[in-house]
């Protein structure tokens, strides 16, 4: 029997369970010393990115002795300041979950026309975007409740529905979002490059309960 539904029957969306991500502006004096340690960098030991069309290219600052650098060394000292208020902020135990170190960092440098394709941060709890130079819109991408089990679904899409939210970051602007979440990012229209600073971090410390048989010690500093 064929449901006869009323033309004037009305819906409203309520939207719930908001959550957040933290935001900070670097100050302007660090970001120009950062940028102008960049120009003393040798491009040809930039690596390039996988996934997406045109991805770009990256130096890993865990591997280049850019750290040495005194801007780089100040810049790392604040992203570990955010990264230890983001972690205040959230409801994790402070008894079991301590403290996170930034385990990985590298610059991202993109010219007009490059992108980057979905992909999270394995290996990380929280990660980090920084805009260095130029405008970034990064898509950040959560699972919507209405995905159904794959059991079900003849079609994937129907148990992977995203919901889909563009952060439009400008030069100075940090986010701390968690690592597992799925994100893309925007092709770069500019002819002037893009540079932005990425990390990821882990938990340091004494992590779980050793009283209850359920811990482990890593020593990330």
């Amino acid at each position: 029997m064929e449901l006869k539904r009323d033309a004037n029957l009305r819906v409203d969306k309520l939207r719930i369970c908001p959550q957040e991500f933290y935001k900070f502006d670097a100050p302007e004096n660090l970001l120009t010393d950062v940028l102008s340690a960049l120009k003393t960098v040798d491009i040809s030991q930039s690596q390039q990115r996988t996934g997406g069309q045109d991805p770009g290219f990256f130096f890993d600052l865990n591997r280049y002795p850019l750290k040495a650098h005194s801007p780089f060394l100040e810049l790392h000292g604040w992203l570990h300041q955010c990264l230890a208020v983001t972690r205040d902020n959230i409801s994790w135990s402070s008894k079991f979950f301590q403290q996170l170190e930034i385990t990985q960092s590298w610059i991202n440098i993109s010219h007009q026309g490059n992108d980057h394709a979905m992909h999270t941060h394995p290996l990380s709890i929280l990660s980090g975007i920084l805009s260095l130079a130029g405008h970034v819109e990064t898509n950040f991408y959560v699972e919507s409740i209405y995905s159904l089990p794959p059991l079900l679904c003849p079609d994937a899409m129907d148990s992977d529905l995203l919901i889909k939210q563009t952060l439009s970051l400008d030069s100075g602007v940090l986010v701390i979002f968690p690592s597992v979440l799925k994100h893309d990012v925007s092709v770069h229209s500019s002819s002037k490059k893009r540079i932005t600073l990425s990390f990821n971090s882990f938990f340091s410390g004494t992590i779980g309960d050793p009283s209850m048989l359920s811990a482990i010690n890593l020593n990330l500093q």
